[in-house]
């Protein structure tokens, strides 16, 4: 229909009557964003839900593990934004076990009106490999051979040592770099 629309506006564009073809087009323009944006609303959107609601829903559904979800499990299991989503697998990227739903909150910044109905939605598992022997954590309790022995060079090593003792354990990889002024190159072994 807008096809036709438009050929017959090119066709009679020199006329009177382009005036009449060109509200034609505007009114099949607004119709057609009308369905468009109805249709789009569809998506990335949590269900609008209520709390009681909420509560029984895991009684069909299985729930979502939060430290090992992929971003599709978070955008459209959940019905989070992306946005959030993005923070939530940066967050594991770093290094970083959730453990209560505040974390969401306070580290990925989502609202509360999400998650009072993502509460029964979701779990936090925790796994044992992201830990400490396994992941950057191990900055926190290896010796100097201990970390050598993981492919780090030995000035990279005296460095994490030297800012370890100097202000305590690291809290984070990002915490881990800023502190030591290292390059991510320099400290992949961790990873």
């Amino acid at each position: 229909m807008g096809i036709f629309i438009t050929a017959l506006g090119l066709i009679l564009s020199s006329t009177h009557l382009s005036g009449f073809v060109w509200l034609a087009q505007m009114t099949v323009a607004f119709l057609l964003k009308d369905k468009y944006i109805e249709h789009l609303n569809d998506y990335n959107k949590l269900p609008n839900i209520t709390q009681t609601q909420a509560q029984l829903l895991p009684a069909t559904t299985s729930k979502i593990d939060i430290n090992n979800c992929s971003q599709d499990d978070l955008v459209y299991g959940l019905g989070l934004p992306i946005v959030y989503a993005n923070e939530i697998k940066s967050a594991q990227n770093e290094g970083h076990i959730f453990t209560h739903i505040e974390e969401l909150a306070d580290i990925a910044g989502i609202p509360d009106s999400y998650l009072q109905r993502l509460e029964h939605l979701i779990i936090f598992s925790y796994d044992i490999k992201k830990e400490a022997d396994f992941s950057w954590r191990k900055c926190n309790n290896f010796s100097k051979e201990e970390l050598i022995a993981c492919n780090l060079e030995p000035e990279v090593v005296a460095k994490i040592i030297q800012e370890r003792e100097k202000a305590g354990l690291y809290q984070s990889f990002p915490d881990l770099r800023k502190r030591t002024g290292l390059p991510l190159k320099k400290l992949t072994a961790l990873l």
